[in-house]
């Protein structure tokens, strides 16, 4: 039988029903010397810390234009990718077919068959050495990698342990694989026949006996695929991967996916490019369609904003956040400066209507008072210079990005026409997976509780920070939606109504920090860790 752990970034504590702070469990394994039988480890992306600096922003695809004679400019969006709807998140196959899974050897190794047992339909990348798995995984190649962690007859891969110390992948499940070693020759060849026999070294050693009775030459492979690969199966497509391909691949975010809410040229795109420049952004039609996206691997990260520093908090991405079972990893702050848009060769004068998303028309309110436009409200920023691109109407603008409209081909007739130049917008990156935390560099951790009723039990609740000198810097209460209101007899006169709360903090500590742990271990009601980034 083959054992398969399953690694991602180690786990920091977890504090939830399902997460609980002394969760770590050592499994016993269970040997049968009769049967053969291997232990993988799953490998799942580390969670790499984001570096945040400004960057500038990416080179855009600008959609071509074509002048008319009816209309002035016709723009071709087709060109520019579509949203994910509901639609294709239901749609979408839940069976692992979205993963690519490294694994090392060639096509047909045990380590591909635990890689199939753990994801049926997975994508499988054969990688020459088991370090090359590692590094499949931290360079966003693969989403997991499946590696031999010990066999109940030849004990543990210790290559694989140290490994494991060098990389910061997280297990994050394990599979158990039965070997059935099959003795394979070209066809029509008798096994009495054979003068060699090729394979790994330990498959040779675990079929000694049979061997030894056929008085064959042993000769050692790479594994038991390569001794099974002739040079006519040189046809084969797949090649395994190199220390020369993973040197030389790009570390720049390039192969990383990431989901946001809204057209191409939305903020929350800017915030994504901002978080991870060069990679490949993947629009979503409603904030929902961005976690899920992450669930069904269909991207690796999302990235949504949390609050505003003029509008407030996004109260909606609070609330799925708890029905969606992700992590925060990262968060971008991103300095908002909205333009004034309208079609190339019109006058700010002229305009008679803007369109944008609700709080960016308020967030512009002064401005466009002074036009004295009628305000017209889109479902974001990007796609009401979207509709403007699209319509061709002359007398109406939109308020959005400098790179929407570069993207929809449009004219910055004013820019800052915000009423707040500090005007700041925080973002969430979440992933499936949370990161290492560590104590090398400032960090943020993110937790959501609940309190039972009672006087003083939220100071009581705070106080456990205040008491370590650790740092909140923010915290924000939703209501308890399974439980919305209590009622407690406080007078003779009739019953009060109290509404219970969720609580979400956010303080400045690493859950690596035992400030950061005892803290936590105070706080006695139910508490789950969002992430410690």
């Amino acid at each position: 039988m083959a054992l398969v752990k399953a690694v991602s970034g180690s786990k920091p504590p977890q504090f939830a029903a399902s997460h609980s702070f002394n969760s770590r469990k050592i499994r016993n394994l269970r040997y049968d010397f009769d049967k053969w039988g291997c232990c993988f480890s799953l490998l799942a992306a580390h969670i790499a810390t984001t570096t945040l600096e400004n960057d500038k922003n990416p080179n855009v695809p600008f959609v071509t234009l074509h002048q008319t004679d009816s209309k002035g400019f016709h723009k071709d969006l087709n060109l520019l990718p579509k949203p994910l709807t509901a639609v294709d998140l239901t749609s979408s196959p839940r069976d692992g077919s979205k993963v690519r899974v490294a694994y090392q050897g060639l096509p047909g190794a045990y380590s591909e068959d635990a890689a199939l047992k753990a994801y049926p339909n997975c994508e499988t990348v054969p990688c020459d050495e088991f370090e090359a798995a590692f590094k499949a995984v931290e360079l966003w190649l693969v989403e997991k990698a499946v590696l031999p962690i010990e066999n109940s007859v030849g004990g543990s891969i210790h290559r694989n342990y140290d490994l494991f110390l060098r990389h910061r992948l997280n297990i994050v499940g394990e599979v158990q694989l039965r070997v059935n070693h099959c003795l394979l020759g070209l066809p029509g060849v008798r096994k009495e026949e054979l003068k060699c026999v090729v394979s790994h070294p330990q498959a040779l050693a675990q079929c000694d006996m049979m061997l030894n009775d056929l008085g064959v030459l042993k000769i050692t492979a790479h594994d038991t695929a390569a001794a099974a690969h002739h040079n006519y199966l040189s046809s084969l497509n797949t090649e395994p991967l190199t220390a020369v391909d993973l040197t030389s691949s790009p570390r720049d975010g390039s192969k990383v996916r990431v989901a946001y809410q809204g057209l191409p040229g939305a903020y929350s795109e800017d915030a994504a490019l901002k978080a991870y420049p060069n990679c490949e952004t993947v629009p979503c039609d409603e904030f929902e369609a961005a976690f899920k996206a992450v669930e069904l691997w269909l991207v690796e990260k999302a990235v949504l904003p949390i609050e505003n520093s003029v509008g407030g908090s996004i109260h909606r991405n609070y609330d799925l956040f708890l029905r969606h079972r992700l992590n925060i990893v990262g968060e971008v702050q991103l300095r908002v400066n909205h333009c004034l848009l309208g079609l190339p060769g019109v006058r700010k004068e002229e305009l008679k209507c803007v369109v944008s998303h609700p709080q960016a028309l308020a967030q512009c309110d002064m401005m466009l008072n002074d036009l004295g436009v009628l305000k017209i409200t889109a479902h974001d920023t990007a796609a009401a210079a979207h509709s403007v691109a699209l319509n061709c109407v002359r007398d109406t603008g939109a308020i959005a990005s400098s790179r929407a409209a570069n993207i929809y081909g449009l004219n910055v007739l004013a820019e800052r026409i915000q009423d707040d130049d500090e005007n700041v917008t925080r973002f969430l990156i979440l992933a499936r997976e949370p990161i290492i935390p560590g104590t090398d560099r400032p960090y943020k951790t993110s937790i959501v509780f609940s309190l039972d009723e009672g006087p003083g039990v939220l100071f009581k609740a705070l106080a456990v920070f205040a008491l370590r000198d650790i740092n909140l810097s923010k915290i924000e209460s939703r209501p308890l939606k399974q439980r919305p209101f209590r009622v407690v007899d406080d007078s003779n006169e009739g019953s009060a109504r109290y509404f219970d709360y969720l609580f979400y903090i956010d303080f400045e500590a690493s859950m690596a920090d035992p400030r950061a742990q005892y803290a936590l271990g105070h706080l006695q009601w139910h508490l789950n860790l969002a992430g410690s980034y």
